[in-house]
């Protein structure tokens, strides 16, 4: 292998790096490759933890979108607060086996530090968005105030900000206006890095191209990091840390500028919960059946390992706002709940019990889902349509 061809090698394999996203479990992964509708993204093979997973974003050309939406990490009620939430995206994850929970009397202080809500100098929750955090604290610091029976409200509208279809529309809208011309600067950029220099090394070989493409690419990655810095500022203002440390990244290191567009989305809409940002751009049949499932996941939560009846408490307080604000917020989302926790049809005629969270059928007679802790099998209806019926049942 040549040292042109090493070189080469060693700037694919920086930008086929930069193509991976670490997905956190809570963390929904929507992608819109180029020319093509809005769908989840999976996992890569096997490359996932008990922490979250990895998933390659469209990489060939690196066009298109995504955003990551998050499940609030935390469970807010006027009787306390959780560490954790009982909502989960995912199927057969187990359920936390600790959490910290606090009455609002025994909140001292409430602060925000290196993405970590810190209460009583204690670390509480961690936050993918230092926004979401901030506007966290400002909750708490307001509800910590009221007496409890007048706690609900400021909670509700929290949730309505972070379900507001409108607002979320208008920040998505002016954020994809923003990134579009800094998507097509690191266009331009894979394709004299990638395409252009060696097809003229092919015709002038590569010793007398590696200084002129070198220049080149570098007066790209300023003028990339010049126009990244600024969207940056425009969109995520208070995310001051975030916007030098990329920035000084792609100046080193220009082929990381091909992916600066990406910087910016994995950013874009964090302030919104989940199945806002599917309801608003997942207009087909599998947002449809995503949103059902997150519906399944609030009504019938997988029970804690926490020896502590607070949690499920206030989780529960928590999931019911959810569902009570986002049946106002987001269009025909109300009528997606019956549909939704209806008794689906038998798989086969020795189908006895289902599972109402992933709708898993079963044989044999047991009281939980052995996917779903702690959830309850709910018995299947009597009658079916014969034609309906094909093998299926979990065993």
């Amino acid at each position: 292998m040549s040292d042109g061809q090493l070189l080469y090698l060693i700037l694919w394999l920086i930008y086929l790096s930069d193509c991976f996203q670490w997905i956190r479990f809570g963390t929904v992964m929507l992608v819109n490759p180029w020319s093509r509708q809005w769908q989840v993204q999976r996992s890569v093979l096997t490359l996932q933890s008990h922490r979250g997973r990895l998933a390659m974003v469209n990489p060939f050309p690196p066009l298109g979108r995504f955003i990551l939406p998050e499940i609030l990490p935390l469970s807010i009620s006027p009787r306390g607060i959780a560490s954790v939430s009982m909502q989960t995206l995912e199927r057969g994850i187990s359920p936390v086996k600790t959490a910290n929970i606090l009455g609002f009397e025994e909140i001292i202080s409430l602060e925000f530090k290196d993405s970590w809500l810190v209460i009583n100098e204690s670390r509480f929750c961690r936050f993918a968005d230092p926004g979401v955090g901030r506007q966290v604290i400002e909750l708490l610091e307001r509800i910590k105030a009221l007496p409890e029976d007048q706690r609900e409200e400021p909670i509700r509208e929290f949730w309505a900000n972070r379900l507001d279809i409108e607002k979320l529309d208008h920040e998505l809208t002016g954020a994809w206006q923003e990134i579009a011309d800094l998507q097509i600067l690191s266009n331009l950029l894979f394709v004299i890095t990638f395409v252009a220099a060696p097809v003229a090394a092919q015709f002038f070989g590569a010793s007398p191209l590696i200084v002129p493409v070198a220049i080149l690419m570098f007066l790209m990655a300023y003028i990339i990091t010049g126009a990244f810095f600024r969207c940056h500022r425009k969109l995520f203002p208070d995310n001051r840390w975030d916007r030098w440390e990329q920035a000084f990244k792609m100046v080193m290191c220009p082929p990381m500028a091909i992916r600066s567009a990406d910087l910016l989305m994995r950013l874009v809409g964090r302030s919104h919960d989940a199945m806002a940002v599917i309801s608003l751009v997942m207009k087909h049949s599998r947002g449809k059946q995503l949103l059902q499932r997150i519906i399944r996941d609030l009504h019938h939560p997988m029970s804690p390992a926490v020896d502590d009846d607070r949690l499920e408490t206030i989780g529960q307080w928590q999931n019911q706002v959810i569902l009570d604000v986002a049946s106002e917020k987001i269009p025909e989302f109300a009528d997606l709940i019956p549909e939704a926790l209806e008794t689906p049809e038998k798989q086969a005629d020795e189908c006895k019990l289902y599972c109402p969270r992933c709708r898993t059928q079963f044989v044999v007679e047991r009281d939980t889902c052995p996917d779903c802790v702690g959830v309850m099998l709910k018995p299947l209806m009597a009658d079916i349509d014969s034609d309906k019926i094909h093998d299926g049942c979990a065993r």
